[in-house]
């Protein structure tokens, strides 16, 4: 590097010129036939963005002008930013190898500016044109590290190709952006309207560019991905410019003006036919945006924006909705995926578990099986903040009895699980997840049964030893009600923090109960579902509708296998008759008979269980109708109308 020289006619660079428009204009004062013959007289990397200090210090030395002036131009980088020009920006904002100029700038001011090298300018505010990439002759790309003014694949002037106009109001947001980043002056329509507000004056230049861009997508709905919040969000020009326009338009009069600004365009798109769901799942994603980053700009948009939020947004769908801090401070209906799963304190596919068995109610994205938002309410309701979901095994521990004892239980619905079992096998135990408070009621129930006795019993049994002798053959809610009534009372409630073998029952209280329970048993014949099945051809699920609403008597505390009494399955039969079996006898549909006897006034009926067709109609009702010449009519009334 010593034998370098400076050119024999060095020049000036003007403040806004890019280290590849100096270059090339002092190329072509000093007659160079390569005006790249400087890079290559350095030995520097034809990348300009590669540069490394020494490079920089060699093109100072052949270009005799100041290191800081050529530092500033390389975008040499400083830490994890670059620098450009008298700002740092984070190296996202600026392109790396595009070359993109002006073709105005270019005849008039002879060089190429260095703002035109950010990613998010797209057009010149001072000629209102579009920026050019590549030769309209040939479509190759102009390239930054050659810097030239002819095409280096077929040598057109590039200051002479073709202007694409764009109008100035749609420039706001790009003329703020310009201004800013130092480029001397815009075009006078937009000279007056795109100064950066006096809110937003401690951002730098790339949090500037960051928050427009963002603020753009989102307040203009047009749901583009703020990953790419430096401006690139893809290669159509024209969303660019008008996704900057539109967050020009949201910050302008800040910070009153942003939300007036908002509310403005959700009533501009409802009057242009887009759904409220759709205005609200942007909103929600633009609220979760802001929660979600804690950095500049989003410090500033979040706390300018958080009580119009709580007032303008509740009950919008976010996946992060709960505005904290210290300005404003308010809990939302709807907590974010990630604290739900935190307060389940569980592996990551019970969350799913729950959501799918609709148990925790969510919002999703319109079309698509995302969940964005998890309903508040829903989630106090199984796991208050500091009681999170309990494990089988949590459970048994708490309880202080066996896995048998306790599994026991659970298989009889003395506990009822929230969710679970998803699989059988020896881990299906531990695919059962309670809540804080079922358990709390099972203890509670217990406690309810003591009496103060007069007398001490004799022989006792703790309650392991009353359910492993009482349910071999009988349902444990038997056993749980009884103590609950006062039937079998405990002799001591349970202390805080013990167990349930701490219940200690009288032995012969116990006994003289199970003999009662055994001789009500044995009286009366009771059959099996099965048999009902076979014989009075009712399905087993129709059969407990019938049992759980009191037409059908069933065996009292059977455990293994549900009984019932034969004598009122019969009577119950000879009285009632289902629309299936109706149907079968007539030659007919169910549906349709079932839509048919509907119409039909005044006849009684029973309803099984939700399915339309689990109807039991009187006989006696039914025998008095002419079903055969009503069918015949109710079909010829279909054929007519076109069912």
């Amino acid at each position: 590097m010593d034998t370098i020289r400076p050119v024999l006619f060095p020049l000036e660079s003007f403040p806004d010129e890019s280290l590849a428009g100096l270059m090339g204009r002092v190329a072509a004062h000093n007659n160079y036939d390569e005006p790249s013959w400087i890079v290559a007289v350095l030995k520097a990397p034809a990348a300009l963005y590669k540069w490394s200090e020494a490079d920089v210090r060699a093109a100072s030395a052949i270009l005799d002008i100041p290191e800081d002036e050529v530092a500033q131009r390389v975008y040499l980088r400083v830490g994890g930013e670059r620098r450009f020009f008298c700002h740092a920006v984070d190296e996202r904002v600026l392109e790396r190898k595009t070359y993109k100029h002006c073709p105005d700038c270019l005849e008039e001011r002879g060089y190429h500016s260095g703002v035109f090298d950010l990613k998010a300018i797209q057009a010149c505010p001072l000629h209102l044109r579009r920026l050019v990439r590549a030769c309209p002759v040939c479509n190759k790309s102009y390239n930054r590290s050659r810097p030239l003014l002819t095409c280096s694949g077929c040598s057109v002037d590039i200051r002479f190709v073709p202007r694409i106009p764009i109008a100035p109001e749609r420039l706001r947001g790009t003329a703020m952006i310009a201004l800013a980043a130092g480029f001397p002056k815009v075009h006078p329509d937009l000279a007056e309207i795109c100064a950066v507000p006096p809110g937003l004056s401690h951002l730098s230049l790339s949090q500037l560019i960051e928050a427009a861009v963002v603020l753009g997508a989102y307040a203009g709905f047009r749901g583009l991905s703020p990953q790419y919040g430096y401006g690139q969000t893809h290669e159509d020009v024209g969303r660019i410019i008008a996704q900057l326009q539109e967050g020009a338009e949201a910050l302008r009069d800040w910070p009153a003006g942003l939300s007036p600004y908002i509310n403005e365009r959700i009533t501009a798109k409802k009057r242009t036919g887009h759904s409220s769901g759709g205005i609200r799942e942007l909103l929600g994603g633009f609220w979760q945006f802001l929660v979600r980053h804690d950095h500049e700009p989003w410090a500033t948009v979040r706390s300018a924006i958080a009580k119009y939020a709580v007032v303008e947004w509740d009950g919008i769908l976010t996946r992060g909705n709960t505005i904290t801090g210290p300005m404003h401070e308010t809990e939302r209906p709807y907590l974010s995926f990630s604290e739900f799963g935190e307060r389940l304190g569980r592996p990551r596919h019970l969350r799913h578990l729950l959501i799918e068995a609709r148990i925790i109610k969510v919002g999703t994205r319109k079309q698509h099986s995302r969940y964005i938002a998890v309903d508040r309410a829903s989630v106090d309701e199984i796991c208050p903040p500091g009681k999170p979901l309990l494990g089988f095994n949590e459970v048994k521990r708490r309880l202080g009895i066996k896995d048998r004892i306790a599994l026991r239980l659970v298989e009889d619905r003395v506990i009822e699980p929230l969710l679970g079992p998803v699989c059988a096998g020896a881990r299906k135990t531990k695919l059962y997840y309670f809540t804080h408070s079922e358990v709390e009621r099972l203890i509670t129930s217990l406690n309810s049964g003591w009496r103060p006795r007069r007398e001490d019993p004799g022989k006792t049994w703790n309650f392991s030893r009353v359910m492993a002798t009482m349910t071999r053959d009988y349902s444990a809610k038997t056993l749980v009600a009884a103590i609950a009534s006062g039937e079998i009372a405990p002799l001591a409630q349970i202390p805080e923090g013990a167990g349930l073998d701490a219940l200690l029952f009288d032995a012969d209280e116990a006994s003289r109960f199970m003999a009662g329970i055994r001789k009500l048993n044995a009286e009366g014949e009771w059959v099996t579902l099965r048999w009902i099945r076979d014989n009075l051809g009712f399905h087993v699920t129709v059969t407990l509708g019938l049992v759980a609403g009191g037409h059908i008597r069933a065996a009292p505390h059977a455990r293994r296998e549900i009984r019932v009494d034969k004598a009122s399955a019969k009577t119950f039969h000879e009285k009632w008759v289902s629309v299936q079996s109706v149907a079968k006898e007539n030659g007919s549909a169910p549906r349709v008979m079932a839509r048919m006897l509907q119409k039909i006034p005044d006849l009684e009926t029973i309803r099984a269980t939700d399915t339309p067709l689990c109807l039991f109609y009187r006989r006696d009702q039914l025998d008095a109708l002419p079903i055969k010449d009503m069918i015949l009519t109710f079909q010829r009334s279909r054929v007519r109308s076109g069912e």
